[in-house]
């Protein structure tokens, strides 16, 4: 465990802290999926490109 996991784990012994913790989940959660789904839009992008590239070479 690093020291961000240590530190969280004994901030989320706070209820307070717990609660807001909990409530953000569900929208980091969605931002970390749209980050996720441009990094393969992007990666595919970048095969098509060196595909393309090497096919006309």
């Amino acid at each position: 465990m690093n020291e961000f996991d240590i530190l969280l784990n004994e901030q989320l012994q706070n209820e307070e802290f717990r609660k807001e913790y909990d409530a953000m989940k569900a929208k980091f959660s969605s931002i970390q999926d749209m980050i996720d789904e441009r990094k393969q839009e992007l990666h595919m992008l970048a095969l098509k490109t060196i595909k393309n590239e090497h096919g006309a070479g």
